[in-house]
């Protein structure tokens, strides 16, 4: 559970080795906006960056785009 930030950062690198292309492509087919962790170094690559900082219905209907999509894989 994050704790002190409005962010979380899931490992997705068993989906993909490009970040940012995952990301570009949530955004395209579900309209979901993830900032790619490539952005904070290569540490940060097979990360995608989540801000939480919404409501609980955003929320909640944001990961199930994201889950749907990953299951489309």
């Amino acid at each position: 559970m994050p704790k002190g930030a409005f962010y979380a950062l899931p490992n997705v690198s068993e989906y993909t080795k490009n970040s940012a292309q995952l990301a570009e492509k949530l955004l395209e087919n579900k309209g979901v906006s993830l900032t790619p962790g490539s952005v904070f170094g290569s540490n940060g690559e097979g990360h995608l960056r989540i801000s939480y900082a919404t409501n609980m219905q955003d929320i909640q209907e944001g990961v199930k785009r994201i889950e749907e999509y990953l299951q489309s894989l």
